[in-house]
């Protein structure tokens, strides 16, 4: 199969935003009270990389929409399984014996086969149960005879998904408003994987310009919302920004039409682009020794998230 640049452009994104995420994880962000100019740049980083997931996600869904129940679509896991394996052994090595953790030998075979040894593994851990229920969601996808009922199949989903976030967690007189219920939120890659098997289908033609206008007044609306919402405490995730809520989702819609069909004449970066694309997963999987590493020695000389802001892009 040709690859096709915008889509590696796509991915390429995706694994950018993984290190820009994670410094936000590991640079004590998450449990320092928010107050500050610093702390609204800082979530509106946030708010923009997060997408990073979801586009891995509705790239799934845009390449694998005509996957069907065969013993040559299941082969395709051994791939990442052995990739998860390796990465997660030599994890485990350095863990122990760089890291001095407290490791063992029976504990580690356990770790590596319930996605702990490698420290962001969540992710492989969820895909592979999602690798193994493509040829049944492409079942139920395209024997939707039109596209309304495409579009309906979505809606629901962001209807039993998406919604709970937002209203559940307003608070009425210190109490949280908690009405619609939440037990399906957790099925949030079925709405991305779809959305990208309905953006394959169908194209969508939109004005970049305006495309990209609109995702960055909706980033900031969205900043401003949480940044209030959490002024002077920690920063909650349950509020306004998760996978599954719906502004975390037209974000990622936004940047995937921006980016998907691009075409850049560069050799160069065409080449890089590609790489980098190719070996996403491998880097992802890596990142978490690399992140111990980097902030490990970081720690012992930058003090707090806004100290750590000044210096963002060449740590990331």
């Amino acid at each position: 199969m040709k690859r096709v640049l915008g889509l590696d452009l796509v991915r390429f994104l995706a694994i950018l935003f993984v290190p820009f995420v994670h410094f936000f994880l590991n640079n004590n962000f998450y449990n320092t009270n928010i107050n500050g100019k610093g702390f609204f740049v800082s979530i509106f980083l946030i708010v923009i990389f997060y997408v990073g997931v979801p586009l891995f996600l509705m790239l799934t869904g845009y390449l694998k929409r005509k996957k069907i129940l065969e013993k040559k679509y299941y082969k395709g896991i051994i791939k990442i399984f052995v990739s998860y394996l390796f990465i997660s052994f030599i994890c485990t090595i350095v863990r122990k014996y760089v890291f001095l953790d407290d490791i063992r030998i029976l504990s580690s075979l356990i770790n590596i086969f319930n996605y702990k040894a490698c420290g962001y593994a969540w992710y492989i851990e969820m895909y592979i149960g999602l690798f193994f229920l493509i040829p049944f969601l492409n079942v139920l996808y395209n024997n939707l005879d039109s596209k309304r009922n495409k579009q309906w199949l979505i809606g629901t989903l962001l209807l039993v998904c998406s919604i709970s976030p937002i209203i559940n967690y307003i608070k009425i007189d210190g109490v949280y408003l908690d009405v619609i219920p939440d037990w399906w939120t957790g099925i949030y890659p079925l709405i991305y994987y779809f959305i990208g098997c309905y953006l394959s289908e169908y194209t969508i033609k939109v004005d970049k310009k305006k495309l990209l206008v609109f995702g960055i007044s909706i980033s900031l609306f969205v900043t401003f919302v949480i940044y209030n919402y959490n002024l002077n405490q920690h920063f909650s995730w349950q509020f306004f920004w998760s996978y599954n809520n719906i502004f975390t989702i037209l974000l990622s819609i936004i940047l995937f039409l921006l980016v998907y069909d691009l075409d850049i004449k560069s050799k160069v970066i065409n080449k890089v682009v590609t790489n980098v694309s190719l070996l996403s997963l491998d880097i992802y999987l890596f990142s978490y020794l690399v992140d111990r590493v980097t902030y490990g020695f970081l720690n012992n000389y930058l003090f707090g998230p806004i100290e750590y802001l000044r210096y963002f892009l060449p740590i990331v």
